[in-house]
């Protein structure tokens, strides 16, 4: 099931709302999503989630297969907690040396032959040689605009399309709430205009197809793009968020010419005001809509602190379900009202 958030405008901030949304119905609900951009490049959608360690999703209980610890180190640490043998090798060196008196580093040992023969040691000059040969290959890959694949978006286009197993999917997701909401990280390259024509991205599409479905529904994020790809994501959504700011004039123009979509449309306005002018019960007169396709996400200066640090759905989470009063009350109301009736008109709850 894929619902993807759109604005005609930029300031709409389409990014944040869905990032709350997609939190809010991880939260409220027991399905597994997932976030993704509507292009290559997703550095907007990730800042809104903690970056962490990475760690694959098989590797976490959530419900899939989970994978045995193959690591070495690890069966190392278990039997030194088992057997009580924590001591390491360097510190028994170390006694050896103190009740011997024989300090036995060769470093001392090549110090007195340099200060005898007046021979200082060549290593620190080719070491500061190799070092700054490995510099100049670094300028010279980043002016050839090479890069190295650390996994998500960039390692999924590396793949045939037969590759793109659950198991290879999941473990490029960063999770962002445990065992319900992931994110795709996206390419590390940087954005241009014709990105779409770039031969490297034509197997975008199929990725995109290989991710949903591995999960119940898939956010995406399209911003304000008005790309090739941006528009099919939006003609193929099976439902359609178009984000609007408050108080703009045009915010009559949604309603009255709603864009023409295969999926349901939901109208979505951002940084809302209960005393503003257009208020939910205002424009459901105004324009005879449908209560159930208008939601609201009210304005939270705090939230919008934490989506820009990454700490989005930590600080939700403080919110849903927890007896907030005052306007916090008012926002996780609203928010979460919006939450279920995008999940109902998509079809994934009831």
């Amino acid at each position: 099931m894929k619902i993807a958030f759109w604005s005609e405008e930029k300031q709409a901030e389409t990014t944040y709302h869905m990032a709350l949304v997609a939190c809010a119905s991880a939260f409220m609900f027991p399905v597994r999503a997932v976030v993704v951009s509507g292009g290559y490049n997703g550095k907007e959608l990730e800042r809104n989630f903690p970056a962490g360690r990475k760690r694959s999703a098989l590797q976490q209980n959530t419900g899939w297969k989970l994978t045995e610890p193959d690591s070495a180190s690890e069966l190392k640490q278990d039997y030194r907690r088992e057997t009580g043998t924590q001591r390491k090798k360097s510190a028994l060196k170390q006694e050896f040396r103190q009740e011997t008196g024989t300090p036995g580093k060769k470093s001392a040992l090549k110090q007195e032959f340099r200060q005898e023969t007046g021979t200082p040691g060549k290593k620190p000059a080719l070491k500061q040689e190799f070092r700054q040969g490995t510099a100049d290959a670094g300028v010279l890959a980043a002016e050839g605009q090479e890069y190295f694949v650390s996994g998500g978006l960039d390692c999924l286009l590396g793949m045939k399309q037969q590759e793109l197993t659950e198991q290879a999917i999941l473990e490029n997701m960063r999770q962002v709430v445990r065992g319900r909401l992931y994110c795709l990280p996206g390419s590390r390259r940087q954005e241009q205009e014709w990105w779409h024509e770039d031969p490297m991205f034509t197997g975008l599409k199929q990725v995109i197809d290989a991710v949903e479905s591995c999960f119940d529904v898939m956010f995406v994020d399209c911003g304000s793009r008005e790309d090739d790809f941006a528009k099919s994501i939006l003609e193929e959504a099976d439902v359609c968020v178009l984000n609007m700011t408050q108080e703009e004039e045009r915010v009559g123009d949604y309603f009255r010419n709603p864009p023409k979509w295969r999926g349901k449309t939901f109208f979505l306005i951002g940084n809302y005001f209960s005393d503003g002018l257009y208020t939910r019960r205002n424009l459901e007169r105004l324009y005879r809509v449908d209560e159930n396709l208008l939601g609201a996400v009210p304005y939270n200066p705090q939230m919008q602190a934490a989506g820009r640090i990454g700490r989005t759905n930590h600080r939700l989470k403080e919110y849903i379900g927890e007896g907030m009063r005052g306007k916090n009350a008012e926002f996780e109301r609203e928010l979460t009202r919006t939450a279920r009736l995008i999940l109902k008109l998509a079809g994934v709850v009831v």
